[in-house]
């Protein structure tokens, strides 16, 4: 029979070649870790960039809580609501309409920065006649660039029936209570407990997406961080840099190997 078992100089033989590549993949690891790292970093700091344009190509905002009516819309009167636009290219928002026996001609949006604003950044006016009672109107106008992380403010005005009597009997659908945290309720240009049930929807642009990323990035940077340029660069140079290391990486171990 023969002896399967290897002489001790051949154990002896292995073992020391196993310490060996042990030894040089220890080494390789140290050497290799600082790369490692670098290229880990921009491929997370890439995969948060991306998901945060992502955010802001698709994100809309939707308060749809409501379980009470705002004053009623006369000719002069108006309900507004304050919010913080979450995407780029802010282009339609939507209310929640109740009529009486006597509707509106028309129901006119007015998209401004602030309450104490006097100037309209958009304006869009929908008819009565292509409007349900507690269904969405939806006011579309032209986008609005940079308008992520924005603070606007609408209100919502009606217009009157020429050919009936009276006033028109218009409400908004409300809260009472102030369940979205980021806006007020505003009744004839007065903040007012509760918010307006009301959606907000963006149409957005790729270089619109680029550039509200680019100006989120730089936010109360200081010196160069504070350069929109500086993470035009860096968002360059990052794949090429991520390559590099990787195909020295790869370049390295082949050499080590034969």
């Amino acid at each position: 029979m023969y002896n399967h078992h290897l002489p001790s100089e051949a154990e002896d033989g292995v073992e020391s070649v196993r310490g060996t590549n042990a030894f040089g993949v220890q080494q390789r690891l140290r050497k290799y870790f600082p790369a490692i790292v670098v290229a880990a970093s921009l491929l997370l700091a890439g995969v948060l960039t991306i998901q945060d344009g992502w955010q802001r190509l698709l994100g809309g905002l939707e308060q749809p809580h409501h379980s009470a009516l705002s004053p009623q819309l006369p000719g002069a009167g108006t309900v507004g609501q304050t919010f913080i636009c979450p995407c780029v290219g802010l282009n339609r928002i939507a209310v929640l309409p109740r009529f009486g026996d006597s509707p509106p001609a028309s129901l006119t949006l007015h998209l401004r920065t602030s309450p104490d604003e006097e100037h309209d950044l958009r304006t869009a006016t929908i008819q009565a006649t292509d409007l349900g009672s507690d269904e969405y109107a939806y006011f579309d106008f032209a986008p609005v660039p940079n308008s992520a992380d924005t603070e606007f403010y609408f209100y919502v005005e009606s217009t009157n029936n020429m050919e009936e009597d009276g006033e028109a009997e218009t409400w908004l659908l409300r809260t009472t209570d102030n369940v979205y945290a980021w806006g007020e309720l505003y009744v004839d240009g007065r903040p007012t407990n509760g918010d307006l049930a009301f959606k907000v929807s963006c149409n957005p642009s790729v270089a619109g997406v680029i550039t509200s990323i680019l100006r989120h990035i730089n936010d109360n940077k200081p010196l160069l961080w504070g350069n929109v340029m500086f993470y035009a660069v860096l968002a360059v140079a990052y794949p090429g840099l991520t390559v590099a290391l990787w195909l020295r990486l790869r370049a390295s171990l082949i050499k080590e190997r034969t």
